[in-house]
């Protein structure tokens, strides 16, 4: 297999037309090369090698009959399968472009005749679609560990008290008591009998003290001596001296 320089590559190019140049940078070819390898099984770190072969078939540097054997060394696949991914490149990329292929130089490659088990079976041979994104799997939240099951033990049992003897109780012994103290031992000084107040005594009145003579009232007129003298002489009766 021959490899190609990228002066090589690059002189080629210059020598296609502008409609094979859309061709190349189309949006749609992209979409059907990778349509064509997820088809046929190349993992997506493949396709480029799928994609270069057919960038080589269309500035005319393979021929049509040097697709799938390139393929099929590139790509590491079995002959079968290098004949149907070269039939599906030509069918979907150089047969919907006719005109721009017209314009290709001689050495352009022409319609590989079809594989044995693809004339058998036209069925397999489908339009190519563009290539859709395989939904990633929503992420599922990380399963939780199982809970520890708490162990359940059985209830502890209870002692039992020993049931009382037939034996007598012994009585406490009381505790001797303790002396007074020495502090209370204290010599007080015997108090004299109090007498009794005599009982069945006679009730007296008390006795009214006298009078002194300057305070007893006055019942009668005090008879001074000479008492004559200060009457009134009556008439006719003699006088004193």
């Amino acid at each position: 297999m021959k490899d190609f320089s990228d002066n090589e590559i690059r002189t080629a190019y210059k020598a296609t037309s502008d409609t094979v140049r859309d061709v190349i940078f189309s949006t749609t070819t992209t979409a059907t090369i990778g349509a064509i390898s997820a088809q046929n099984g190349i993992p997506e770190d493949k396709m480029y090698l799928v994609a270069e072969e057919v960038l080589f078939a269309l500035i005319g540097l393979t021929g049509p009959h040097e697709v799938a054997p390139r393929l099929q060394e590139r790509l590491g696949i079995d002959p079968l399968r290098a004949q149907q991914i070269a039939h599906s490149i030509f069918v979907e990329i150089f047969d919907r472009n006719k005109i721009a292929m017209s314009a290709l130089p001689q050495t352009a490659p022409a319609q590989p005749p079809i594989p044995a088990a693809i004339e058998r079976n036209p069925a397999t041979i489908s339009a190519a679609t563009p290539q859709q994104m395989t939904p990633r799997p929503t992420p599922q939240p990380a399963p939780q560990p199982p809970r520890p099951t708490q162990s359940i033990q059985p209830p502890r049992p209870v002692p039992q008290q020993a049931p009382p003897s037939a034996q007598p109780i012994l009585a406490p012994i009381p505790r001797p008591a303790a002396p007074p103290p020495a502090w209370t031992h204290v010599q007080t000084r015997p108090q004299p009998p109090q007498s009794a107040p005599p009982t069945n005594l006679p009730t007296q009145a008390p006795a009214t003290p006298p009078i002194p003579s300057y305070q007893k009232p006055l019942t009668q007129v005090p008879e001074y001596r000479n008492a004559n003298l200060y009457q009134k002489p009556h008439d006719g009766a003699p006088q004193g001296r």
